[in-house]
């Protein structure tokens, strides 16, 4: 029996869509030889509320990791990193695994040697998530963690997309960019063909799903 990918998506669903295929890319890469070879997906991208909220509605995120498992996934990946600071009560709904974004990230790291790291992401993201005893984390001001959440919320909403691009360009050009982890599905989807040199966590999760499934294929 093969084994099936869980991926909860759709926050966005432009960033989901993305990591969708490129997951399935990175299966070509390695010389498949027929349809069969191809993984079992199952994708449920949700209208879910917007976590950059101070309290936001977890239900549809909890009902859908449920789904997920009842519908015969092996794991899960949530493509959303914001998502992943409630890891700890999504861990607990089901009897599956869920993929850990702190780890694989300080896994990464580790392999890089990476001591010191710019997170550029949701402001509850970089406030809450990532926690690395061994690497220091270096704040953007306040202000530019503003345009940060603005730019996703933004982005997600379809408009002035090439602005967005601009606004995220020149914030990252202020820091050094191989310091810098980007740490937002939306944001990496912006950046994807500037050339820009960087972590990323959607690589990194990408990567994670592919090992996975790898180790469970029968």
């Amino acid at each position: 029996m093969k084994p099936k990918i869980g991926i909860l998506g759709g926050i966005g669903p432009e960033s989901s869509a993305l990591f969708y295929k490129q997951l399935i890319q990175l299966v070509q890469s390695k010389n498949i030889k027929s349809n069969t070879e191809y993984p079992h997906i199952i994708l449920e991208s949700i209208p879910a509320p917007e976590l950059l909220l101070k309290n936001p509605d977890l239900s549809m995120y909890k009902e859908t990791l449920r789904n997920l498992e009842k519908a015969g996934a092996d794991f899960i990946v949530i493509i959303c990193n914001t998502a992943y600071v409630f890891i700890d009560q999504f861990e607990n709904l089901v009897n599956i695994s869920i993929l850990d974004l702190n780890k694989e990230t300080k896994m990464i790291l580790d392999k890089n040697n990476v001591k010191k790291i710019t997170i550029f992401g949701s402001k509850k993201t970089t406030d809450k998530l990532f926690h690395f005893d061994n690497i220091k984390i270096e704040s953007i001001s306040e202000n530019d963690a503003a345009i940060i959440d603005q730019i996703i919320l933004q982005y997600n909403s379809g408009k002035n997309k090439k602005e967005s691009e601009q606004q995220l360009i020149n914030l990252i050009k202020k820091y050094p960019q191989k310091n810098v982890l980007i740490a937002c599905t939306e944001l990496s989807t912006i950046l994807k063909n500037t050339g820009l040199k960087y972590l990323d966590t959607f690589d990194i999760l990408l990567n994670a799903t592919f090992q996975k499934w790898k180790t469970l294929k029968p």
